[in-house]
């Protein structure tokens, strides 16, 4: 339960059109609220937390420094992975929060590049990491704790991470197998766009136009499940279920974005589905 005195600080910001006080330092202020990125309250976490901080982070009042301390900030055991593996708690908030805030930490890096080559890399392989690891999926959960959604928060991260420049060819081919893995799991079928999100983010990366023809063929055959129905149901079906549910997507969203080439791949791709 986040402190009265706190959860204050944070409607007065809001009630004043999220304005930084004069007497706040936003880039200490910002750095020093991740942790409340996990609160269970859903309307404070959404609205006040998480909407002042994205605000701030985009209005220029943070130096490069202060941008670099907080996005450093988010990754790690601490944030990024703080609970990661569990499934059904409240650690998910945190963990999810934290991977939206990147979207707007990596989007102020594309205009004024305050992160290094290395950092940039570092950000990919947590990214890939927290792909592969994040078990809670979770979309909306109550009118009370609303939104986890971590995988479409991840999902928008990489939309912004990947059309960073520093971005080379080897670290993309990790981060598209650990999409590869989020785009198709066995336990849930995503109903809260989280395909339409993970597409839109493999389509900013394809754009990049940085991978072979021969890559792009390969990464789509891990997308394609073997079986629709042989193995233990109803983890197959459910894995087929989201594989072509996330190939429909791309496909939908990559006409007229990427070259006829890459086009007829995801057809294919897709085409390929198993149909028993």
């Amino acid at each position: 339960m986040v402190d009265a005195s706190i959860r204050q600080t944070f409607l007065d910001i809001a009630s004043n059109e999220h304005a930084i006080p004069e007497d706040v330092d936003p880039a200490e202020f910002v750095y020093s609220s991740i942790p409340l990125l996990g609160e269970s309250d859903g309307e404070f976490r959404e609205r006040n937390v998480y909407g002042t901080l994205h605000r701030w982070i985009v209005s220029e009042a943070i130096d490069a420094q202060g941008l670099r301390d907080i996005h450093l900030g988010l990754l790690g055991e601490n944030a990024l992975f703080s609970g990661i593996g569990e499934n059904g708690s409240d650690s998910v908030f945190l963990r999810a929060f934290v991977a939206l805030l990147l979207v707007p930490t990596l989007y102020m890096h594309r205009k004024q590049a305050f992160l290094s080559s290395e950092e940039v890399e570092q950000t990919c392989n947590d990214l890939a990491r927290y792909l592969r690891e994040e078990k809670d999926l979770r979309g909306y959960i109550s009118g009370e704790k609303w939104w986890a959604h971590g995988i479409a928060h991840a999902a928008d991260a990489v939309g912004q991470l990947v059309q960073c420049s520093e971005l080379g060819s080897e670290p993309i081919v990790q981060l598209l197998e650990a999409i590869a893995g989020a785009m198709t799991p066995d336990t849930v079928v995503y109903a809260h766009e989280e395909d339409a999100r993970m597409a839109a983010a493999v389509l900013k990366l394809l754009k990049r136009d940085v991978l072979s023809q021969e890559i792009i063929e390969n990464w789509l055959k891990h997308v394609v499940p073997k079986a629709r129905f042989e193995g233990q149901l109803p983890n197959v079906h459910i894995q087929y279920v989201n594989a072509r549910n996330s190939l429909r997507c791309l496909l939908f969203q990559a006409k007229g974005e990427l070259a006829d080439g890459v086009i007829s791949l995801i057809e294919a791709a897709h085409a390929a589905l198993p149909d028993r």
